[in-house]
């Protein structure tokens, strides 16, 4: 009994098995910045989980631009922006 007996789940078993073994882990470094910033910005605005405050529109994104961004959603990119540099530079934060 057991896989060894039935040639078609021994071959399944084997393959499965090869399969894990040439997984590699992925980590943010392994995905390019850009795809990672839009998708982690898109997964920020459909969750709900992440209050915009009403001064946004009246903003700019520097003292050197003379306009507020033209993407409406720049809030959210900017903050999955700042999850990716925060990331990378762990541990960083408030420590008492």
């Amino acid at each position: 009994p057991g896989y060894n007996s039935c040639p078609i789940g021994s071959t399944f078993f084997n393959h499965k098995l090869l399969i894990m073994r040439e997984m590699q882990s992925v980590t943010l470094k392994d995905v390019d910045q850009h795809k990672f910033v839009r998708a982690f910005a898109t997964f920020l605005k459909k969750s709900g989980k992440l209050k915009v405050p009403e001064w946004v529109d009246l903003v700019k994104n520097g003292k050197h631009k003379e306009l507020a961004p033209y993407d409406q959603d720049w809030y959210y990119t900017r903050c999955a922006a700042l999850v990716r540099h925060i990331y990378f530079r762990s541990p960083i934060g408030v420590v008492q």
